[in-house]
């Protein structure tokens, strides 16, 4: 049979900070709970992609993603803390597109234009 191997047990030292392994267990237990209670007192998320099909059906004409945030932003319903939403949005449009081809919500139509797929 094989010896056990003694671990080094690690103290807490006040000037560190760091938690005993078993409260950070015991914390993060605590964590979980409170998100979860959190997260159900919340509305459900939507989704950046859904509110700019939102606005293409409201505008129903040709769009760039730049007057897309726009529309978004106006409405108050989602904000941004990102220095480019437009290439965020332009980004999320392109890869819907590539995914999912015919069954994509969304159209380019010209360079940096989308309309809603029919």
């Amino acid at each position: 049979m094989g010896k056990s191997k003694k671990t080094k047990s690690t103290k807490v030292t006040k000037r560190s900070g760091h938690a005993k392994p078993a409260d950070a267990a015991a914390a993060n237990d605590d964590l979980i709970k409170l998100t979860k209670k959190t997260k159900a007192n919340k509305e459900p998320r939507i989704s950046l992609l859904d509110h700019a099909m939102a606005a293409l059906k409201k505008q129903d004409k040709a769009m760039s993603c730049k007057e897309i945030i726009d529309v978004v932003l106006a409405e108050g319903k989602w904000k941004s803390g990102g220095k480019t939403p437009a290439a965020t949005l332009y980004s999320a449009i392109i890869r819907e597109i590539a995914n999912k081809g015919k069954e994509s919500r969304f159209k380019k139509i010209e360079r940096g234009q989308f309309v809603l797929a029919k």
